[in-house]
């Protein structure tokens, strides 16, 4: 007589049989099929077949159809992983800081840099674009007799504007429309006075984007905008 124990056995050893011949024909549907596409062949030629097979084939059939379709899951999901992970690694690429030249440092790299002695260079777009940083372009504005405005820091040109009374008002800061700028006293005024007209007349204030800016950060903007053709005025 055959003992619980021993059928258990039998049976276990039966169930990895058939799961090991049918992860070897899985093995080979892969190559040339989807595992969707083999659930479906293997499903298919099972219910054209059920009339003939025998109650233990049946279950046979529907564990290595319900085997396929897991292992095809897992296939699945294996492939999205792999395909997260690569998008994941490129995104990670694209992130990282990439060796770059700022426009001042390609320029400079050839023989069209500025000497060393500015007297007599001009200050001009051209030139400008060859300095080095933003300090190199103040001794370039002072060499073309930009004056330095004490309240600001900033060296003005001469010509653009009346220093004399730019020199003497001093940098003052105010809010307007709920954002703190900094601007000369007398241009401060002038928008503020226009502000709360427009507030009076709209109930709405008025919009500023930009503001006081130093000689360095328009160095810094005038190097990054000029070489693309952009609208930019030259520091000072």
């Amino acid at each position: 007589m055959t003992k619980p124990s021993e059928k258990i056995e039998d049976t276990g050893k039966a169930a990895r049989k058939v799961q090991q011949e049918t992860r070897e024909r899985l093995d080979k549907a892969k190559e040339k099929v989807s595992p969707k596409a083999t659930v479906s062949v293997l499903f298919t030629k099972f219910m054209k077949d059920f009339a003939q097979l025998s109650t233990k084939e049946r279950i046979k059939r529907i564990s290595e159809i319900i085997f396929v379709a897991t292992i095809g899951k897992l296939i699945g999901n294996e492939r999205t992983s792999k395909r997260e992970l690569e998008a994941e690694a490129e995104e990670n690429e694209d992130s990282k800081p990439k060796e770059t030249t700022t426009p001042s440092e390609s320029v400079n790299n050839n023989e069209n840099s500025l000497p060393e002695d500015l007297s007599g260079v001009k200050y001009e777009s051209e030139n400008i674009l060859k300095c080095k940083n933003a300090e190199q372009c103040r001794v370039l504005m002072k060499a073309n007799g930009f004056v330095l405005d004490q309240n600001s820091g900033n060296y003005i040109n001469p010509r653009w504007l009346s220093p004399e009374k730019i020199l003497r008002e001093p940098l003052v800061e105010a809010s307007i429309g709920g954002k703190k700028i900094k601007l000369k006293r007398s241009v401060m005024k002038r928008l503020k006075t226009a502000d709360e007209k427009m507030f009076k007349e709209t109930g709405e204030h008025i919009k500023v984007g930009e503001h006081f800016r130093s000689n360095a950060r328009q160095f810094e903007l005038f190097m990054e905008l000029k070489p693309k053709n952009a609208r930019v005025a030259m520091p000072g």
